[in-house]
């Protein structure tokens, strides 16, 4: 019998084809193939594509969540999907007393369906797979532990967590790192874990409700299509740092990466996924801390204008204006507005906030207050 538990998943799975006749695959819960028997004739494309990728197409996927997969505590019957490539199958959930851990497949083939005696055979021998698994799942969740510990570390900047992260080899050794930051609750942690790629790293003991992701970037990564799968996950925007050399350099990336995230939530247009690059002047001040916010948003002009301007849309003209270096024809364009109308609000907030707008640093106070104010989630109404 061999020792690595990946051999005897192997050996298990070509113990079973050769009884009952027929291909079988092993999955783990999240449809990541772990072992798969030989084959002898035609198979369809999703098992070609499961075995070759060691992953089904996302679609898939969710054909078969639809199916209650992982809630079945029996043998499934799954019909085809011809849409998906996809021929009759059976599955068969592989659990222990605390919780699902994966799944047998059994395919039908051309005039031979998968019988009673070859399902009983396999649940059968789902029960001695289940130990293997389990003894999987326990090892990597005592591994990530420790790694997360020194990924908590290393975006915090404690003394000597970079080094350590890198000497423990959790993760890929590439070019570049990066952090992406979420909202999420706990639970969606181990969502991500299942669906990431190997050796990247999560750590959700932030902030409340803070999600945040340590991205290796090899060459050829595809981040964006990534960080919105994490996007799709979470429900929430996502934000994205720049990719640093260094693990040292985590800090400033997580810096970055919050407050991108901060910015694709709270400007029109910017999200679901911002990465800090893109994020401009935006970017920049969601780098000051909150209270710096607060003080700016709090400027004495925009107060007297907000105290007179309960709808908002005043500070909106204002902010419109102002984004477009003062350009009235722009500015009306963007709130759909007559021109002789922007003039008019210019003209009124001018006298409500008691400015001056030919005033360069009193524009300037004004741009940096309300755009504060827009981070911050103090409205900013649109025109309407």
């Amino acid at each position: 019998m061999p020792s690595d538990p990946h051999d005897i998943l192997q050996l298990q799975v070509d113990e079973l084809a050769e009884r009952i006749g027929r291909p079988v695959d092993l999955e783990d819960r999240d449809l990541r193939v772990l072992a798969y028997s030989v084959h002898d004739h035609e198979i369809d494309a999703v098992r070609s594509r499961s075995i070759l990728a060691r992953s089904g197409p996302r679609e898939v996927d969710a054909w078969m969540r639809r199916h209650g997969i992982h809630a079945a505590e029996d043998p499934l019957r799954l019909p085809a999907a011809p849409e998906l490539g996809m021929e009759p199958r059976v599955c068969v959930p592989v659990r222990d007393a605390r919780g699902l851990l994966g799944f047998l497949w059994l395919a039908d083939e051309p005039g031979r369906p998968v019988a009673a005696a070859d399902i009983d055979a396999t649940v059968e021998a789902a029960a001695a797979t289940a130990q293997v698994l389990r003894r999987m799942r326990d090892a990597e969740d005592e591994e990530r532990a420790a790694v997360d510990v020194l990924v908590h570390a290393a975006l915090r900047g404690e003394t000597g967590a970079a080094e350590a992260l890198s000497r423990s080899g959790a993760l890929l050794p590439t070019p570049a790192t990066t952090v992406v930051a979420a909202r999420a609750s706990a639970d969606v942690g181990g969502r991500l874990r299942r669906l990431l790629p190997s050796r990247h790293a999560l750590d959700v003991t932030g902030d409340p409700g803070e999600l945040l992701l340590l991205v290796t970037l090899p060459t050829g990564t595809d981040l964006d299509d990534l960080v919105r799968r994490v996007a799709d996950v979470c429900g929430t925007p996502a934000g994205i740092g720049d990719p640093h050399p260094s693990l040292a350099d985590l800090p400033s990336a997580l810096a970055q990466a919050r407050a991108a995230l901060l910015v694709a939530g709270a400007v029109p247009g910017r999200g679901p996924v911002l990465r800090f690059g893109e994020a401009g002047t935006d970017g920049t001040l969601a780098l000051l801390p909150t209270t710096a916010l607060d003080d700016l948003a709090r400027a004495p002009e925009l107060r007297r204008l907000a105290d007179q301007d309960a709808d908002g849309a005043l500070r909106a003209t204002l902010l419109s204006w102002l984004d477009h270096g003062g350009d009235a024809n722009a500015a009306a364009q963007d709130l759909s507005l007559h021109r002789a109308t922007l003039y008019h609000r210019l003209k009124r907030i001018e006298t409500l906030a008691q400015v001056r707008l030919d005033d360069g640093d009193v524009r300037l106070a004004l741009h940096l207050a309300l755009r504060a104010a827009r981070l911050r989630s103090t409205p900013v109404a649109s025109d309407g």
